[in-house]
């Protein structure tokens, strides 16, 4: 076969391609963790064809007194891991466990508990996606142990709120305040557990329109104080996701 013939198909599968599915232990995905805090998902379009993997890089960077995994120990093996089966929704999920050390939650004036130890975790592709779906799952609560709160870096748009989740508004930022989220997703009380696998009362669902390249999850605990004979763990996870784009 000709040069001239192979050319002219290979451009045209490279048209632009629609509701495509990550799936995050899906056959055409392989998902690679290199540590604690990166990881990276290459999604193949056509498995055995010609079109280049896109690359998904995760990256995760802690403030304050928030680390990585379990407060008691150096236990990592539960944070940038892939779950069959999260919120209910038959689908799987990158799970991000984290906890702060803090005796209390730190804050300064205006901010909101706890967000002075925070994880945030970036998403990086390696090529502009467009109509970008995925659902956060399992942000619940436990008393004197976690609250999960989490902002989602612009140009989203919530599709879906479970009843356990709510937009929380910070009105401290009315008097000037900048350094802090001006509103944030929380889970709806201060206990409010939810099964990461079957529960779908924490679910949050969201679009980017795009097309995007890298968006951010800033994630901390808002419990008003911590119980010190109980770890401060806390995990969401992020679902399989579903895009547009043109992979050459």
């Amino acid at each position: 076969m000709s040069v001239a013939a192979v050319a002219p198909a290979y451009a045209a599968s490279c048209n632009r391609r629609t509701n495509q599915v990550l799936d995050w232990d899906g056959p055409n995905v392989t998902y690679v963790r290199t540590s604690a805090t990166e990881a990276y998902a290459l999604y193949d379009p056509d498995l055995t064809g010609p079109l280049p993997a896109l690359r998904l890089d995760v990256k995760a960077a802690y403030a304050g007194n928030m680390k990585a995994g379990n407060e008691f120990n150096n236990d990592t093996s539960q944070t940038m891991v892939v779950q069959a089966v999260v919120g209910g929704i038959a689908m799987s999920g990158l799970g991000f466990m984290q906890a702060t050390t803090s005796a209390a939650p730190t804050n300064t004036k205006g901010e909101p508990d706890g967000y002075g130890d925070r994880g945030t975790y970036t998403f990086t592709f390696g090529q502009p996606v467009s109509n970008l779906v995925f659902t956060l799952t399992d942000i619940d609560s436990t008393s004197n142990d976690f609250r999960d709160a989490l902002v989602i870096s612009g140009g989203f748009t919530p599709e879906f709120t479970a009843p356990g989740v709510e937009l929380f508004v910070n009105n401290a930022n009315g008097n000037g305040n900048q350094t802090t989220p001006d509103r944030w997703y929380q889970s709806v009380s201060a206990s409010a557990a939810v099964d990461d696998t079957a529960g779908s009362n924490g679910n949050l669902r969201v679009k980017f329109a795009g097309p995007v390249s890298t968006f951010a999850i800033t994630y901390w605990n808002r419990q008003s104080a911590y119980d010190a004979g109980t770890d401060t763990n806390q995990r969401i996870f992020v679902s399989d996701m579903t895009f547009d784009y043109k992979p050459c």
